[in-house]
């Protein structure tokens, strides 16, 4: 069990779903926020394009659902890794309260929950 506990910690993860009209500069802003936690043990920015390519890939038999839009239908997003051994729990909340407090973004995905 303690093994899986430290597996599941290790693989901590936070999705920050965006806004399709974000405002210019706010990925960049977003990205180096992100990167100045010191419990974040990776990130990666994934388009809309990549996300419907995913979805496609993952759930083949519901591929038609994301296909002939005239915009892509699935929201960029970055995808968080970190270490919960190395943040408190109301360091990660606070943050986590503020990040869905911006217009720029559409919702936070905390598989904590």
């Amino acid at each position: 069990l303690a093994t899986l506990v430290g597996q599941w910690r290790a693989q901590a993860k936070v999705l920050i779903y965006l806004a399709p009209d974000s405002a210019p500069g706010f990925l960049e802003e977003l990205q180096d926020e992100i990167e100045s936690k010191t419990w974040v043990t990776g990130s990666s920015y994934v388009d809309s394009i990549a996300a419907r390519v995913r979805f496609q890939d993952s759930f083949p038999s519901l591929s038609g659902m994301v296909e002939d839009w005239q915009e892509e239908p699935l929201p960029a997003s970055f995808e968080v890794s970190l270490d919960p051994a190395e943040v408190t729990t109301s360091e990660l909340e606070s943050w986590l309260s503020a990040l869905r407090e911006r217009a720029q973004i559409e919702m936070v995905d905390d598989d904590r929950d």
